[in-house]
């Protein structure tokens, strides 16, 4: 059967608990949930007990392939492979992520493994892009964090959670970059980097692997 249909809307009851649940061809699936409450709008779980060597268990996948046609050159437009939109209102005092990752291990035997919470990879573009950057964050709230207020917050917990490194770079030596850290906040009058003559004594060092040598990176307390 050929055509296009529009105006689909089939309002759903899952159960008692009076949960209105609207599918409708707004875009090509649009779910709409009004009050769900403390519970999970989709949830896919797998139990899987395979003998696997090769291959991929992904429980979600999306993949997007722009072809020679294609012409995405707006400033305001954006191709997004997974998104998510969080407005607050209300009164909120509890953790709020976009994307929350969480691994565990029972009892099993975990060799050779590569174990992280999130993985980017960028593979030949074929071209310069303005901006390349693996993970990129935007801060637009002008408020600061009356406990923890960071670009990016490591917070180690439990009793074994030591880290060797704070930052490591890996992969091929001869890929290495240019430089450690770019920024364009510099000179005298910058907050991040500044022109100082240090008046005091040097009582702390900044630790640093380079190489499998150990540098110190001197560290003065401020003074003015």
């Amino acid at each position: 059967m050929g055509g296009t249909y529009m105006g689909l809307a089939v309002p759903l009851y899952p159960d008692s608990t009076g949960l209105n649940m609207v599918l409708s061809t707004g875009g090509a699936f649009d779910v709409t949930a009004v009050d769900p409450g403390a519970d999970n709008l989709f949830a896919i779980d797998v139990d899987d007990g395979s003998t696997v060597t090769s291959g991929y268990l992904q429980p979600f996948y999306a993949s997007i392939t722009l072809d020679s046609d294609a012409s995405w050159t707006t400033a305001n437009a954006q191709i997004n492979a997974f998104s998510t939109d969080i407005t607050l209102d209300g009164t909120v005092s509890c953790e709020v992520e976009g994307m929350y990752v969480y691994i565990s291990s029972s009892s099993g035997t975990i060799t050779s493994a590569n174990i992280s919470g999130f993985v980017v990879y960028i593979d030949d573009l074929a071209a310069s892009p303005s901006t390349r950057a693996g993970i990129q964050i935007h801060i637009a709230d002008g408020n600061v964090g009356s406990t923890q207020d960071a670009a990016i917050l490591v917070r180690l917990e439990g009793s074994s959670s030591a880290l060797t490194n704070l930052i490591q770079l890996a992969g091929t030596a001869a890929q290495k970059p240019a430089y450690f850290l770019a920024t364009n906040q510099g000179g005298a009058a910058s907050s991040l980097i500044q022109s100082k003559t240090a008046a005091g004594t040097q009582n702390l060092v900044l630790v640093c692997n380079i190489n499998g040598s150990t540098y110190w990176i001197p560290m003065y307390a401020a003074s003015d």
